[in-house]
């Protein structure tokens, strides 16, 4: 979990940080956004955010640790 917050999470920030609205997707709630993202240390993992005062802020974090299917 370290390894991923420490060399994944970083440059989702960044990117968070750039282009938040453009990085991300709606969600049911329209003041959660949600980015889905691939790593390089977790097959698949998605972080929820919502914009508070300009900045995003992010409260949820789901990681795939099932791996991805052979075929």
């Amino acid at each position: 979990m370290t390894d991923f917050l420490v060399f994944d999470l970083p440059a989702v920030r960044d990117r968070l940080a750039r282009d938040f609205e453009g990085s991300t997707l709606a969600t049911g709630d329209p003041d959660v956004r949600v980015y889905v993202g691939v790593g390089a240390l977790v097959p698949f993992f998605a972080v929820f955010a919502v914009l508070d005062g300009g900045a995003g802020e992010a409260f949820w974090i789901t990681i795939d640790q099932g791996g991805l299917a052979a075929g």
